[in-house]
């Protein structure tokens, strides 16, 4: 498609900027939510972000945007279906911009997020995206259709066999009846072939269990 790729950067001042730096790119101004509205956006260089209560100590620094969804924005500049790679940084708002909307109708062969919450990670899993690694707050996706994918996401991704996963497990506090379930099947299931798959990290970097998917082992 010759695709050019596409930086987007509502900040006024640091836009300036990008159109001086990345010229051979699509450059656009707009700000990227999940609704066409006027948002308050607080101007603090990289830190910029959009702020729902705005208090007096930053309110020389807000501006008000009109905002648009990513899929408005991919589909103004005919963005290919499959997109090599797509970074999203956008100070906590990051379930706001990649929607359930945009994965229907965009693959991102590869992608970086800044802190993705819970509720993201969960979407992303559901629309086949496979979690890789985490580097202090960038945490990497691949989809399940990235080229050589058996290879490349179970290699890099977190590994664990058997033993290494129950470890883990002993470290955790099974206070509930239902968990201490999920810990005997997650222990004694023969039917378990990637123990990655039941691990996830939140926007703070803390690896999780997957209880939701430990409840459903028996339907593998």
């Amino acid at each position: 498609f010759r695709s050019k790729g596409i930086l987007v950067e509502p900040d006024p001042e640091q836009f300036k900027k990008l159109k001086i730096l990345r010229t051979r790119a699509i450059t656009s101004n707009k700000l990227i939510y999940d609704t066409n509205t006027n948002l308050n956006f607080l101007r603090d260089g990289e830190l910029s972000k959009v702020v729902t209560a705005p208090t007096t100590e930053h309110k020389n620094n807000i501006i008000t945007i009109e905002s648009i969804p990513l899929i408005e924005l991919l589909n103004y500049h005919n963005s290919p279906r499959i997109i090599d790679f797509f970074s999203l940084d956008v100070e906590g708002s990051e379930e706001k911009v990649l929607t359930e909307d945009v994965l229907n109708q965009y693959i991102f062969l590869s992608l970086c997020i800044e802190r993705p919450n819970l509720k993201l990670h969960e979407l992303l899993t559901k629309k086949n995206y496979v979690f890789i690694k985490s580097n202090l707050y960038d945490y990497f996706y691949i989809h399940r259709d990235f080229f050589n994918y058996e290879k490349f996401g179970r290699s890099y991704g977190i590994k664990l066999n058997k033993k290494q996963f129950v470890s883990l497990l002993k470290k955790i506090d099974f206070g509930s009846l239902e968990c201490k379930k999920c810990y005997k099947k997650l222990v004694y299931s023969d039917k378990i072939k990637h123990y990655s798959d039941f691990l996830y990290y939140d926007r703070d970097n803390i690896l999780f269990f997957d209880f939701n998917k430990i409840k459903n082992i028996n339907k593998i």
